[in-house]
């Protein structure tokens, strides 16, 4: 009777925290921030009554973890501590062909693997996901994974793909009225539109997100198109519409305890501070942010820091300290895939040992530079960067080398309507070298690029 008394006792227990916490899933996908400061106090007590739900109540229990994990476990709670939740609640799901179940459970784990930068985990977790939720005929679940595949891809690069997630995902959201969804949807894909250079539809799609968000109250999706939009003004050089943004953006995100987007406006703030010169605010900007991605831990964060830091090293003609912070970076980039920040801390590096007159290495790096580019599908990056290497081969008295390369680039952008790069190209080099009265080969690439 004792051993009764006490089971019914943590049945009424995990009831309780069942009922508080998780009458919310993947299917209503709304933040609660006014209640983080009792999740705070009711965690430990939680905890403790999950042990029991995923014995006795494994639905229930599942419901609740993916619902925190939606919510609270995000914003203040270790990988490591989501990790566990999320896989206890995948193995109870299992046990009891919870479909819904696993599949949130998946979809959560395969979330927490893109953030740890476990790309292809991440990838199989989403893509078994996406099966149950459409066999479940789930369409609010299929809208979230598609979501989630496209910001995958987004990450690796892969902005084709990841734009027709983004439409698939759209078009769901719309079809099941989630504005949440939608809103967080056009977020993204102003952010490939802002990737592409097209400034006017990105801010266009975030304006759009801004005025969803505004209407359901959701502080979180406010504060990142601020910054998104705060970035928008930077690129535009209206750095004090773009400081206006971003502070409001920091508080936003303090206000809903979100230290990744934290880290990020410290980093822009820290950006903007540089280019108005004024690099020790810069410096502690990226201090900061340094820590919180450090605390989370987020290891794309930290390597963009510290590149930020050795550009700031570098305005300051302190090139031992670059050369560190960007090697550093770089490693960081390597261990976890991201192409696109290797190659920007390969180019940082390639540029200071030319300061240095190591041209070997500036040329490999440079090299390394271009074909990564290629491999990510950013043709245009890759012939100007293809020009540099030709200048480097050039002072290192590779001619006939040089002249082909340099061909190769001039031609990529004649041919694609750039006539304007190819023109400052080619100023760069009569201005560098006299071309125009050394090498004929030279001299013809220059009439044929003028005739084009």
């Amino acid at each position: 009777r004792v051993a009764e008394g006490e089971a019914a006792a943590r049945g009424r227990h995990f009831g309780y925290y069942a009922d508080q916490y998780g009458d919310r899933s993947r299917d209503v996908p709304k933040v609660r921030y006014d209640r983080l400061q009792k999740f705070d106090a009711d965690f430990a007590d939680i905890g403790y009554a999950l042990t029991w739900g995923f014995l006795s109540a494994p639905v229930a229990a599942c419901n609740l973890v993916t619902a925190m994990d939606n919510s609270y476990l995000q914003f203040n709670q270790p990988y490591l501590v989501r990790h566990v939740l999320l896989d206890e609640a995948l193995n109870a799901a299992r046990k009891v062909v919870y479909l819904r179940g696993k599949a949130q459970a998946l979809l959560g784990l395969g979330e927490l693997s893109v953030l740890e930068a476990n790309y292809e985990t991440g990838r199989q977790n989403f893509h078994e996901a996406l099966s149950l939720f459409t066999a479940l005929a789930n369409k609010q679940g299929e809208a979230n994974t598609q979501l989630a595949l496209g910001e995958l891809d987004a990450r690796e690069d892969n902005s084709t793909s990841a734009r027709q997630h983004y439409e698939r995902a759209l078009d769901l959201y719309r079809v099941v009225g989630d504005e949440l969804g939608e809103a967080n949807t056009l977020r993204v894909l102003g952010d490939l539109d802002n990737v592409g250079t097209d400034l006017s539809a990105a801010r266009k799609r975030y304006l759009e997100a801004q005025q969803l968000y505004q209407s359901i109250s959701e502080r979180l999706g406010q504060a990142n198109t601020l910054l998104a939009l705060g970035n928008i003004e930077m690129q535009e050089d209206s750095y004090e519409v773009a400081r206006e943004h971003q502070e409001s953006a920091l508080l936003l995100f303090r206000d809903v305890r979100d230290k990744l987007g934290e880290a990020h406006t410290l980093r822009a703030l820290g950006e903007l501070d540089a280019l108005q010169g004024n690099y020790a605010l810069a410096r502690a900007r990226y201090d900061s942010a340094l820590a919180l991605y450090g605390s989370i831990p987020n290891r794309r964060g930290v390597a963009n820091t510290l590149m930020d830091l050795g550009d700031v090293d570098m305005e300051e003609g302190q090139s031992k300290s670059a050369h560190q912070h960007y090697e550093t970076a770089l490693l960081l980039f390597e261990a976890i895939r991201d192409r696109l920040g290797e190659a920007q801390v390969r180019w940082r590096l390639g540029e200071l040992a030319c300061a240095q007159g190591d041209l070997n290495t500036a040329s490999n790096q440079f090299t390394t530079v271009a074909g990564l580019l290629n491999s990510i599908g950013l043709a245009q990056d890759e012939a100007g960067v293809k020009a540099k290497v030709a200048r480097v081969w050039l002072d290192q008295g590779k001619i006939v080398e040089s002249i082909t390369l340099l061909v190769e680039a001039l031609t990529y952008f004649l041919e694609h309507g750039l006539a304007k790069d190819a023109q400052e190209i080619m100023d760069s080099y009569i201005d560098s070298y006299g071309l125009d009265h050394h090498w004929p080969e030279v001299t013809l690439t220059f009439r044929f690029a003028r005739r084009g």
